[in-house]
């Protein structure tokens, strides 16, 4: 078949003869050439034109102008999540995988990733047919062109947003430890957002913070709200008090992403600084304007719901917590992340029979359980004295 169109693989390379490598030349042999073969696509991988180690000009390039992405973010590599974000500013396609049994380095309601499996023939063959059939979705509706459906500026923001959150683990607590290490002539040249997602990765925050009046330029608001949420995330006091002089203006189904934005950078700051009581005060105002106001989505009034009961339940208050996420569950009766906090409610109340109920329907929605989830429920129904239920309820879900 003639190869007209060229994915371009991102992927950890590591050394030569080295364990990471080993998997490299694995998920490119076995998975991605034979997912892409029957589709006529080059397949191109960073060690192919360029050092491992170094991002080049080169590499951007194929990471922007490629007609399609394969991101294994296996191993949570910098230059990985460094290229998935570049990859994201032009909104072409891309196809994130992670190894199974490897957490996923951000939050998956974002941008779907697939767990690919190499331990056997079997297991590799199906995780081939599933990137196949992403790719025949793509070639279906012919998304190989300069912009792809349903991926905006707002959905670049999202994915920096997620992976610099990971990326700032390493950073939490050393607010302005690491400044200036970036030329400010280097930013200017760099595309704003990723501009403000190499200080993140160099923990940088006061160019983060200069980055910041270029990314409020843009057309699309949200980007810069998002940057100002990451900032109070990891603890920066300057960006938390930008943050609430932006919540109190007028919210309307148009700009309520923004408040969503905004209110969970804020719940960040507070919870990161240990600071959940003083965050209590500074919006007893904002929360009745987004919870109580019924032009905004269920969606948006259930999340800002949420946020309140997370700050509440932090400082012990445990009934106001347990009403707030009551509401929750009432304008989004399908969220299991909802139900699950309620249970912890109730069990901090010691209402240990409404505290399993809860948790049945948190197994219930769950698309997943993690092991502390199984923990936590096997928990709260032995204390309900319902151990056999609460075994049976784990057994179905696996």
């Amino acid at each position: 078949m003639k190869k007209d169109k060229t994915c371009f693989v991102i992927s950890p390379i590591g050394e030569e003869k080295s364990d990471v490598r080993k998997h490299a030349d694995a998920f490119l042999k076995l998975l991605v050439e034979p997912a892409l073969s029957e589709f006529g696509f080059h397949v191109v991988r960073a060690d192919q034109i360029a050092s491992s180690s170094v991002i080049t000009n080169d590499v951007v390039e194929h990471v922007q102008q490629s007609e399609l992405c394969l991101v294994d973010l296996t191993f949570h590599n910098p230059n990985v999540f460094y290229e998935c974000g570049r990859r994201h500013e032009n909104g072409r396609p891309t196809i994130q995988l992670i190894k199974k049994g490897e957490s996923l380095p951000f939050d998956v309601a974002g941008i779907r990733t697939i767990e690919y499996d190499l331990s056997d023939p079997w297991t590799t063959l199906e995780s081939v047919n599933i990137i196949k059939e992403f790719i025949r979705q793509l070639e279906t509706n012919k998304s190989y062109g300069e912009k792809s459906s349903g991926v905006s500026l707002s959905t670049i923001a999202e994915t920096l947003h997620r992976i610099e959150r990971k990326l700032s683990q390493n950073i939490t607590g050393t607010i302005g430890a690491n400044t200036g290490l970036i030329d400010k002539k280097t930013l200017l040249t760099m595309h704003p957002v990723a501009a403000f997602h190499k200080c993140i990765e160099m923990g940088d925050v006061e160019s983060a913070k200069f980055v910041l009046g270029r990314l409020k330029t843009l057309p699309e608001r949200r980007l810069y709200i998002q940057a100002l949420s990451l900032l109070a995330a990891i603890g920066d006091q300057d960006t938390k008090l930008k943050l609430l002089e932006i919540i109190p203006d007028q919210i309307t189904p148009e700009n309520e992403n923004d408040a969503r934005d905004a209110i969970f950078g804020l719940k960040e700051y507070y919870q990161n600084t240990d600071t959940e009581k003083v965050g209590l005060q500074e919006l007893e105002q904002v929360f009745p304007k987004l919870i109580l106001n019924e032009q905004l989505s269920s969606e948006t009034r259930a999340f800002v719901s949420n946020i309140k009961q997370a700050l509440e339940y932090q400082v012990g208050k445990y009934d106001q917590a347990l009403a707030d996420g009551l509401f929750a569950t009432k304008l989004r009766p399908n969220d299991d992340s909802y139900w699950y906090n309620v249970s912890l409610c109730y069990e901090k109340l010691e209402r240990y029979e409404d505290a399993a109920d809860a948790a049945s329907k948190f197994v219930k929605f769950a698309d997943k359980l993690e092991p502390h989830h199984i923990e936590y429920v096997r928990q709260v129904f032995s204390l309900a004295g319902r151990d056999s239920e609460g075994s049976e309820l784990i057994a179905n879900k696996k």
